[in-house]
C-alpha cells in the first residue's frame, strides 16, 4: 500500500515537470452590468470576465462561487443576496490558467424608500402641483418613477389609518424624470410615489403620504364648531363631516409627518369628532370617506389661554403702573404751582344779637374799601371768614377776610 501511493506521487510530480502545469500572469477584469453603485437584495446584475490578451487564445472560464448553469461562460447572472466576492479566471488548457480577477458586491438588505415632497401644498384654486420623488439612492441612471394618488383603506382601522393607492394618468409607464405635474383644479388630496428599475423589475417601497390641501369643498365638507381658525386650551371642538357617504373619518396632519385619525385624540361619534384642545395640538384637519372622499382642509391654531384668562395678568399690572403714574404726576403739579400769599383780616360784630342778614359792620368796610384803593391785579380772592355764622356761635362773632396776593407772606387776623 505504502509502496503504491509513493508511486502515484512520483508519477504525478514527474508529469508536472514534463508537461509544464503554468499560470499566466493574467488577472481578469470583473465587470458588473448594469454597474449600479447600490444594489439591493432580490436585484438581478450580470458579471462579465474579461481577459486582456494578444487575442489569440481560446478561454474558458472558472468562477467562485460556481454558478451551476454556465461555468465555463464569461458571463454570469446572480440575483444579490448579501455582500459576497465573485471571482473569475481563464483557463487555456487544463494546465494554463490566468490569476484571479476580483469584484466586490455591497448588498442591502432592504429596498429604499424615496422621500416625495409637494409645492404648493396650499395652491391657489386652478395652480398646478408639482410632486418630486427624490433619495440619495435615486440619483444613479436607471429608475423609472410612478406617481399615486391615495384612497382611504378602511379594512384596517387603526389609530395609524392606511390607504391603497391609485396610479395617475400618465403615470402608466412610468416616468424618466423625478418630478411630476398635477395640472387643473386641486383638491385635497393625499399622494405617494415609487421607483423601479432591472428585469425583472425591481420596486423601491412606497414614500410615505403627503397632501396636498384645500379649503375649497368639493363632494365632502368639514364645518367647525365654534366656527373660527384660533382656539384655546381646555375647550371643546366639534368638526363635522357632511357629504354622500356613510362613513367618514375626521384626519388630522402636525408637523413632522405624523398623519393620525380622531379615534387617537378625540371621540368619533357617527360623523362628528369631537375633542378637547387640551389633548389636541395645532394641526390641518380633513374628513374621509369609506368611498375614497376628500372634504375641504381647515387649519387649527390652538393657543394655551383663553384671552380673558391671558389679559388678566397683564391688567393687574398695567393698573398699579397708570395709578402711579397718575399720582406722581399729579404730586408735581402741586408741589411746582406759583404759591399765592394768603392775608386774613378779622374783626368782631357789632353784637352777638346781630341777624345773619345784617350786612358787613364797620370794620369789614374799612377792609374792602383799603382794598379798593390798591393794586387790584394783587389780589386775587376776598372771602369773609363768617358771612354766614349761626348767632348760637359760642365764639365771638369775629370777621376774618382771607386775602391771596403776590407779594406778601402775612396773615393778618
Amino acid at each position: 500500500m505504502g509502496e503504491t501511493l509513493l508511486c502515484r506521487l512520483g508519477f504525478f510530480l514527474l508529469w508536472c515537470l514534463c508537461c509544464g502545469y503554468s499560470e499566466v500572469p493574467i488577472t481578469p477584469t470583473v465587470i458588473q452590468q448594469p454597474n449600479w453603485a447600490q444594489i439591493y437584495r432580490g436585484e438581478r446584475v450580470t458579471l462579465r470576465c474579461e481577459i486582456q490578451d494578444d487575442g489569440g487564445s481560446q478561454w474558458t472560464y472558472e468562477w467562485k462561487p460556481t454558478n451551476r448553469n454556465s461555468p465555463t461562460s464569461s458571463e454570469i447572472m446572480i440575483t444579490a443576496d448579501s455582500r459576497r466576492d465573485y471571482r473569475c479566471r481563464g483557463r487555456r488548457n487544463s494546465f494554463t490558467f490566468t490569476e484571479w480577477g476580483v469584484v466586490t458586491l455591497t448588498v442591502f438588505l432592504f429596498p429604499p424608500q424615496p422621500v416625495l415632497s409637494v409645492s404648493p401644498s396650499w395652491p391657489n384654486p386652478g395652480a398646478s402641483v408639482t410632486l418630486n420623488c427624490e433619495g440619495l439612492e435615486l440619483q444613479s441612471a436607471g429608475w423609472r418613477f410612478f406617481w399615486y394618488k391615495t384612497v382611504p383603506d378602511w379594512s384596517k382601522q387603526h389609530y395609524q389609518p392606511s390607504y391603497s393607492y391609485e396610479l395617475l394618468p400618465g403615470s402608466i409607464n412610468g416616468t424618466e424624470q423625478n418630478s411630476f405635474n398635477i395640472n387643473g383644479p386641486t383638491l385635497t388630496a393625499g399622494f405617494v410615489c415609487r421607483a423601479e428599475r432591472g428585469e425583472p423589475k425591481f420596486y423601491t417601497r412606497y414614500s410615505e403620504v403627503k397632501f396636498v390641501w384645500s379649503a375649497d369643498s368639493a363632494a365632502a365638507s368639514l364645518s367647525v364648531n365654534p366656527d373660527r381658525v384660533q382656539h384655546f386650551r381646555s375647550e371643546s371642538v366639534t368638526l363635522t363631516c357632511k357629504g354622500n357617504s356613510t362613513e367618514w373619518r375626521v384626519m388630522k396632519f402636525i408637523e413632522r409627518d405624523h398623519l393620525s385619525s380622531c379615534s387617537y385624540w378625540g371621540t368619533m361619534t357617527g360623523s362628528t369628532c369631537t375633542i378637547n384642545m387640551n389633548w389636541s395640538p395645532s394641526g390641518v384637519f380633513w374628513c374621509e370617506s369609506g368611498s375614497g372622499e376628500f372634504s375641504n382642509a381647515v387649519n387649527i391654531t390652538v393657543h394655551v389661554s383663553s384671552p380673558v384668562s391671558s389679559s388678566f395678568p397683564v391688567m393687574l399690572i398695567v393698573k398699579p403702573v397708570v395709578g402711579i403714574t397718575f399720582g406722581f404726576l399729579l404730586l408735581l403739579i402741586l408741589c411746582f404751582r406759583p404759591s399765592k400769599d394768603l392775608r386774613c383780616f378779622r374783626s368782631k360784630g357789632s353784637s352777638q344779637s346781630s341777624t345773619t342778614n345784617q350786612g358787613p359792620n364797620q370794620t369789614e368796610s374799612q377792609v374792602y374799601s383799603s382794598l379798593l384803593h390798591r393794586d387790584a391785579s394783587e389780589y386775587e380772592s376776598i372771602q369773609p371768614a363768617t358771612m354766614n355764622r349761626s348767632s348760637d356761635d359760642p365764639e365771638d362773632d369775629s370777621v376774618c377776610s382771607c386775602i391771596k396776593t403776590e407779594t406778601t407772606e402775612t396773615t393778618e387776623c
